[in-house]
Protein backbone atom coordinates (compact mmCIF):
# COMPACT_ATOMS: atom_id res chain seq x y z
CA UNK A 1 0.00 0.00 0.00
CA UNK A 2 1.33 3.42 -0.98
CA UNK A 3 1.50 5.77 2.01
CA UNK A 4 1.98 9.51 1.93
CA UNK A 5 2.25 12.04 4.73
CA UNK A 6 1.01 15.59 4.50
CA UNK A 7 1.58 16.74 8.09
CA UNK A 8 4.84 18.16 9.35
CA UNK A 9 5.76 17.16 12.91
CA UNK A 10 6.28 20.26 15.06
CA UNK A 11 9.47 19.30 16.90
CA UNK A 12 11.50 18.34 13.78
CA UNK A 13 10.25 21.52 12.06
CA UNK A 14 11.43 23.63 15.01
CA UNK A 15 14.79 21.83 14.94
CA UNK A 16 15.16 22.31 11.18
CA UNK A 17 14.19 25.97 11.48
CA UNK A 18 16.75 26.46 14.25
CA UNK A 19 19.42 24.81 12.13
CA UNK A 20 18.45 26.96 9.14
CA UNK A 21 17.47 23.97 7.00
CA UNK A 22 13.83 24.79 6.30
CA UNK A 23 13.49 26.72 3.08
CA UNK A 24 17.09 26.12 2.09
CA UNK A 25 18.01 25.55 -1.54
CA UNK A 26 19.32 22.33 -3.01
CA UNK A 27 23.02 21.75 -2.55
CA UNK A 28 23.31 21.06 -6.30
CA UNK A 29 22.72 24.58 -7.68
CA UNK A 30 21.85 27.95 -6.19
CA UNK A 31 18.14 28.61 -6.68
CA UNK A 32 17.46 25.02 -7.73
CA UNK A 33 14.69 22.89 -6.28
CA UNK A 34 15.47 20.19 -3.77
CA UNK A 35 16.43 16.85 -5.37
CA UNK A 36 14.06 13.89 -5.19
CA UNK A 37 15.52 11.60 -2.54
CA UNK A 38 15.23 7.91 -3.37
CA UNK A 39 16.19 5.99 -0.26
CA UNK A 40 16.85 2.27 -0.05
CA UNK A 41 16.42 1.30 3.58
CA UNK A 42 17.59 -1.94 5.18
CA UNK A 43 18.37 -3.22 8.64
CA UNK A 44 21.46 -4.91 10.06
CA UNK A 45 20.29 -8.24 8.68
CA UNK A 46 19.64 -8.53 4.94
CA UNK A 47 18.48 -11.40 2.76
CA UNK A 48 18.39 -12.24 -0.94
CA UNK A 49 15.16 -10.27 -1.39
CA UNK A 50 16.65 -7.24 0.36
CA UNK A 51 19.53 -7.37 -2.11
CA UNK A 52 17.10 -7.61 -5.04
CA UNK A 53 15.22 -4.55 -3.81
CA UNK A 54 18.41 -2.52 -3.65
CA UNK A 55 20.03 -3.76 -6.86
CA UNK A 56 16.93 -3.73 -9.06
CA UNK A 57 15.77 -0.31 -7.85
CA UNK A 58 19.17 1.25 -8.35
CA UNK A 59 19.51 -0.31 -11.81
CA UNK A 60 16.08 1.05 -12.80
CA UNK A 61 17.13 4.54 -11.69
CA UNK A 62 20.47 4.38 -13.51
CA UNK A 63 18.89 3.10 -16.73
CA UNK A 64 15.88 5.43 -16.80
CA UNK A 65 17.13 8.48 -14.92
CA UNK A 66 20.90 8.53 -15.44
CA UNK A 67 20.91 12.22 -16.36
CA UNK A 68 18.84 13.18 -13.31
CA UNK A 69 21.15 11.17 -11.03
CA UNK A 70 24.22 12.77 -12.59
CA UNK A 71 22.98 16.35 -12.33
CA UNK A 72 21.55 15.96 -8.83
CA UNK A 73 17.82 16.14 -9.57
CA UNK A 74 17.60 12.64 -8.06
CA UNK A 75 19.58 11.62 -4.99
CA UNK A 76 20.02 7.84 -4.37
CA UNK A 77 21.09 6.73 -0.90
CA UNK A 78 21.26 3.37 0.87
CA UNK A 79 20.61 3.69 4.60
CA UNK A 80 20.79 1.14 7.41
CA UNK A 81 17.85 2.11 9.62
CA UNK A 82 19.30 0.02 12.49
CA UNK A 83 22.58 1.98 12.58
CA UNK A 84 23.09 4.34 15.50
CA UNK A 85 21.48 7.68 14.76
CA UNK A 86 19.27 6.30 11.96
CA UNK A 87 16.51 4.80 14.09
CA UNK A 88 14.30 7.85 13.50
CA UNK A 89 13.81 6.79 9.87
CA UNK A 90 11.58 3.93 11.03
CA UNK A 91 9.10 6.45 12.43
CA UNK A 92 9.71 9.15 9.82
CA UNK A 93 8.80 6.82 6.93
CA UNK A 94 6.81 4.06 8.69
CA UNK A 95 9.46 1.42 7.92
CA UNK A 96 9.13 -2.17 9.07
CA UNK A 97 11.66 -3.87 6.80
CA UNK A 98 13.81 -3.20 3.72
CA UNK A 99 12.10 -0.80 1.35
CA UNK A 100 12.33 2.06 -1.10
CA UNK A 101 11.11 5.50 -0.04
CA UNK A 102 10.69 8.47 -2.35
CA UNK A 103 10.82 11.89 -0.70
CA UNK A 104 10.62 15.03 -2.85
CA UNK A 105 11.31 17.27 0.17
CA UNK A 106 13.79 15.49 2.47
CA UNK A 107 14.57 18.73 4.33
CA UNK A 108 10.89 18.87 5.38
CA UNK A 109 10.21 15.51 7.06
CA UNK A 110 6.67 14.29 6.56
CA UNK A 111 5.80 16.58 3.66
CA UNK A 112 4.99 14.20 0.78
CA UNK A 113 6.94 10.94 0.90
CA UNK A 114 5.95 7.54 -0.49
CA UNK A 115 6.99 4.20 1.01
CA UNK A 116 6.97 1.40 -1.59
CA UNK A 117 7.62 -1.32 1.01
CA UNK A 118 4.70 -3.62 0.20
CA UNK A 119 5.08 -3.36 -3.59
CA UNK A 120 8.86 -3.90 -3.74
CA UNK A 121 8.55 -6.99 -1.53
CA UNK A 122 5.86 -8.44 -3.80
CA UNK A 123 8.13 -8.01 -6.83
CA UNK A 124 11.27 -9.26 -5.06
CA UNK A 125 9.62 -12.39 -3.64
CA UNK A 126 8.01 -13.25 -6.98
CA UNK A 127 11.32 -12.60 -8.81
CA UNK A 128 9.62 -9.98 -11.02
CA UNK A 129 12.43 -7.61 -11.97
CA UNK A 130 10.38 -6.03 -14.78
CA UNK A 131 7.54 -5.27 -12.38
CA UNK A 132 9.97 -3.68 -9.92
CA UNK A 133 11.46 -1.58 -12.71
CA UNK A 134 8.02 -0.36 -13.82
CA UNK A 135 7.05 0.47 -10.23
CA UNK A 136 10.21 2.46 -9.54
CA UNK A 137 10.20 4.35 -12.85
CA UNK A 138 6.50 5.22 -12.72
CA UNK A 139 6.69 6.40 -9.08
CA UNK A 140 9.80 8.50 -9.76
CA UNK A 141 8.19 10.02 -12.88
CA UNK A 142 5.13 10.92 -10.82
CA UNK A 143 7.24 12.60 -8.12
CA UNK A 144 9.26 14.49 -10.74
CA UNK A 145 6.08 15.62 -12.49
CA UNK A 146 6.99 13.91 -15.77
Amino acid sequence: MKRSRHQTPVIPLILLTTLGLVGCQSPTQPGAEEPLAVYCFHGNETCENCEKIEQWSHAALEEEFGEELADGRIHWEVINFDAEGNEHFKDDYEIITSCIVLDPTPSEPGADWTNLQQQVWQFATSDDRAGMRELITSEVREKLGK
